[in-house]
């Protein structure tokens, strides 16, 4: 039918915005292999012949945790389909005492968990009947606490935080109730009672396949499509660095070519600018060749920086400034 070959679409492509293995180190989702990978973690498991089609090409999870002497633990999941159908919703009891409900955001009361006898891995060897390495994405919004919650590691996965940057770039992340209404036009998040891990996750779910019916550039702040835009038409004779304190995102691991590009993070602004001016400089005996240069510094540039970086630039070379705003600042360009 034309809805399941939407669905078969909507997959394929969900695979290809999975996020890489770096967007996931830089979010803290558990890698397998890596030394931060923690014990008692498991892995989600490859499908095979006796999953009798239980395996799901898109699941959307959100839990809920209450605070236990061990710390934050999980005792509610919800799990949709890729229609919004319940696959699983269900409370778990935490392996240590309660010792807060934390109910004006995890929405558990204590006597909504009187008689409840389900375990953490009896849920997650539920979860993990239909979500399976390399086939299903796991869709959500920061998904890394849910994982963590569940102590369990997923690759193919896509974050609607991460999905919809926001404006000023990381370590910012846009609320989920604010994404909801902002692109949905709905309100969520807004009872006494608390969250509802359901309707978080059915909110994940949507905005991720309105930015399927959208397209990939589809809520992404207007500077940073700019400045992606211009890294994606460059031809090859245009040589790129990235000059970034390194306490902000590294942009041009993100936004440009890697065969064209040269990262340099530095320890503060002023080395942001002494090596950009640097850059600029050695750019000058570099014939016949163009430069694109983008410093990211974590404060707003100030005019005396802005002038020192504008009458350095040569001939044949762009500089892009990025600001903690995230928004290109035009300088000056002559190419």
């Amino acid at each position: 039918t034309d809805e399941e070959l939407t669905k078969r679409e909507d997959h394929t492509t969900l695979l290809r915005w999975s996020h890489p293995i770096d967007i996931l180190q830089d979010n803290e989702y558990p890698i397998p292999g890596s030394s931060s990978f923690p014990k008692g973690y498991v892995r989600t498991r490859p499908r095979s012949d006796d999953d009798d089609g239980v395996a799901q090409p898109v699941v959307a999870i959100d839990c809920e945790m209450c605070r236990t002497k061990n710390g934050l633990e999980l005792t509610r999941i919800t799990a949709l389909d890729y229609y919004g159908k319940v696959l699983l919703d269900e409370l778990v009891m935490p392996d240590s005492p309660i010792v807060d409900y934390v109910t004006k955001y995890s929405g558990i009361t204590k006597e909504m968990m009187e008689g409840v006898t389900t375990t953490l891995s009896q849920v997650r060897e539920r979860v993990m009947k239909f979500v399976k390495r390399d086939y299903t994405v796991l869709i959500g919004h920061s998904l890394e606490c849910d994982l963590n919650a569940l102590r369990m590691s997923h690759l193919k996965v896509v974050d609607s935080a991460v999905l919809y940057p926001h404006r000023q770039g990381r370590p910012y992340k846009n609320k989920l109730r604010y994404l909801t209404k902002m692109y949905l036009d709905r309100e969520i998040q807004c009872h006494d009672s608390g969250h509802d891990s359901g309707e978080d996750a059915r909110a994940a779910l949507d905005l991720v396949r309105l930015k399927l019916s959208k397209g990939a550039s589809f809520g992404i702040p207007s500077g940073a499509k700019a400045l992606k835009s211009m890294f994606t038409t460059l031809d090859t004779n245009v040589r790129c660095f990235c000059v970034s304190n390194n306490t902000e995102e590294k942009i041009g691991k993100h936004i440009a070519p890697e065969d064209c590009v040269t990262s340099q993070p530095c320890t503060n602004d002023l080395a942001v600018l002494q090596y950009t001016v640097k850059l600029m400089k050695e750019s000058e005996k570099r014939k016949n060749k163009r430069t694109l240069i983008v410093s990211s510094l974590r404060s707003v540039p100030s005019d005396d920086m802005m002038s020192r970086l504008a009458s350095a630039i040569p001939l044949n070379s762009v500089l892009v400034v990025v600001s903690r705003k995230f928004d290109p600042v035009p300088v000056r360009s002559s190419v």
